[in-house]
């Protein structure tokens, strides 16, 4: 027989391995932001329309945090900082609170959106660069593993069976 003794609520866990959201959809959430805001539309009206766009169910979360907490009273740049559903690099944090700060948010937001979408191109192109050296490195290696598991052995075989001392080179 079991006793209950007493009953805790389940927290919810977030089973995603990662709060990344791609620069480039962080991007286009700003750039989306800073249109509205430049269109003079209010920032949780802004945000609503934001929400309304986006299919990542992190931005969709994020967003709602954003509004809830702005609609609490918090300044948009407090929200974003406390928010724990997104990772949001420091140096677009420290702007958002500048452009908030002198009243230029908009136009913050839509060249930060223009810089992560430029990062994200150099990223990618920086990857695409070390594609070609990383395979010939790894066929090497293959090849240097291959050379002294199944060749030299074949080689230093012959040379016994000849009577042969190897050469120093080969020794090593």
């Amino acid at each position: 027989d079991l006793i209950i003794l007493d009953i805790k609520p389940v927290k919810n866990f977030n089973f995603s391995f990662s709060s990344n959201v791609s620069k480039k959809e962080l991007s286009k959430l700003f750039n989306v932001l800073g249109l509205y805001l430049k269109a003079t539309i209010p920032l949780i009206t802004a945000i609503n329309l934001t929400k309304n766009q986006t299919s990542n169910i992190k931005l969709v979360k994020f967003l709602d945090f954003l509004q809830k907490e702005i609609k609490e009273g918090q300044t948009f740049y407090l929200a974003i900082e406390s928010q724990k559903f997104i990772k949001i690099p420091k140096y677009v944090i420290s702007s958002i609170k500048v452009g908030e700060e002198s009243g230029k948010l908009s136009v913050v937001l839509i060249e930060m959106a223009k810089f992560l979408k430029e990062e994200e191109k150099l990223l990618s192109k920086t990857t695409q660069a070390l594609v070609y050296p990383l395979f010939i490195v790894m066929v090497s290696i293959f090849l240097v593993s291959f050379m002294l598991t199944t060749v030299v052995p074949k080689i230093v075989k012959v040379f016994s069976n000849l009577n042969q001392k190897l050469p120093p080179i080969t020794e090593f």
